[in-house]
């Protein structure tokens, strides 16, 4: 593959980058900042970068190397210098495309530079394949010119000295990564660009992901706070004095849990709708508005006051049941202000003659 193809990717990278950002705001409520979506896709450019250029350097095939169209030989140390370039191009992708964004003409911007970059790998591996990465020793009078996926003749031995792969397995998995890279970039390009993410946040039903995560999140959140009831002394004696039934479900049923507290130490945790009359003084509910909402309040470390500011959703039944509950998450899902309230120093008591 060309050096220009490795160029694209980390263009195509940034724009994928800071097109997250709105998609992140409107879809799940989630404010990052463009420094930390910055951060993570310059580690993931630099490590794609690295990857592919100890994957390409496999010394069997003069056609497959970095430069691909020329001898490394002939640029000596510029070839270094050529790929230490990579965080610049990433960094004007995400800066162009974020100033795009921000100016409400940043919706196709991701699908034009991703299709450019499928459109350029077709070019080098359809239109012009004798420099395609599909085409392997080409120039070598031993094995002679075979496509990617019907290698037949191959030199002995482990294509990576770290890595038991032979050369066959190694030049497959290497396409097959190469087309599921292109084929993720412009998929997820092509539903950016189809919804618009600029304007108000989507209504539609949750995905199965979506779905799957919030589930997932919260089950181990409500389980990691009965597993610390059970180790923390401090904990075990407020929940052997607590009984209460707490319902947590969103507005369209799609997700259901409870957690029964006995007043005796014991904690139930299910799936589904509890047993109980809601009249019962030691019931209580939070009725999320939608699975996006749960997800939020989960991802986010919220507390109930928090949530209910935002309207994400409503509580019902005994609140001072729900405040103890809530009171008992802290445990584990510590906010901000809580986690530095804890390192406060303890001010010990003095005389007032002292």
């Amino acid at each position: 593959m060309p050096l220009l193809w490795d160029i694209v990717m980390a263009v195509v990278t940034g724009f994928s980058m800071s097109s997250l950002k709105p998609v992140l705001h409107n879809f799940l409520g989630l404010n990052i900042s463009d420094k930390i979506l910055f951060i993570i896709g310059l580690a993931f450019t630099q490590l794609v970068i690295v990857t592919i250029s100890v994957w390409c350097w496999v010394d069997v095939d003069s056609n497959w190397l970095m430069l691909y169209l020329a001898d490394p030989a002939i640029l000596g140390t510029s070839v270094q210098f050529i790929y230490a370039m990579f965080p610049f191009y990433y960094g004007i992708a995400y800066v162009l495309n974020a100033k795009l964004i921000a100016a409400n003409k940043g919706r196709y911007s991701y699908l034009f530079v991703s299709t450019i970059w499928l459109a350029l790998t077709a070019w080098f591996t359809i239109i012009d394949p004798n420099h395609a990465f599909i085409t392997l020793f080409k120039d070598n009078p031993t094995y002679g010119p075979q496509l990617i996926w019907y290698l037949q003749k191959y030199p002995s031995g482990n294509a990576l000295w770290f890595f038991p792969l032979d050369y066959r397995q190694f030049f497959t998995t290497f396409f097959i990564l190469v087309a599921v890279f292109l084929g993720l970039h412009e998929s997820l390009a092509f539903n950016f660009a189809r919804t618009d993410f600029l304007k108000d946040a989507p209504r539609q039903p949750p995905s199965r992901i979506l779905r799957f995560m919030t589930e997932l999140m919260f089950d181990i959140s409500n389980r990691m706070m009965i597993h610390t009831a059970k180790r923390d002394y401090r904990l075990r004696q407020f929940v052997k004095s607590f009984k209460a039934t707490i319902q947590h479900s969103t507005k369209d049923g799609l997700i259901e849990r409870f957690m029964v507290f006995d007043g005796k130490g014991g904690i139930i945790y299910g799936k589904g709708r509890a047993a109980i009359d809601e009249k019962d003084t030691s019931y209580g509910a939070v009725v999320y508005r939608s699975v996006r909402d749960l997800f939020i309040f989960i991802a986010t470390w919220g507390d109930v006051l928090e949530g209910m500011l935002e309207h994400r959703f409503e509580l019902r039944g005994n609140l001072s049941v729900l405040y103890k509950a809530q009171a008992l998450s802290n445990y584990v899902n510590p906010t901000k202000k809580l986690i530095e309230g804890s390192r406060l120093p303890i001010i010990d008591e003095k005389k007032p003659d002292e």
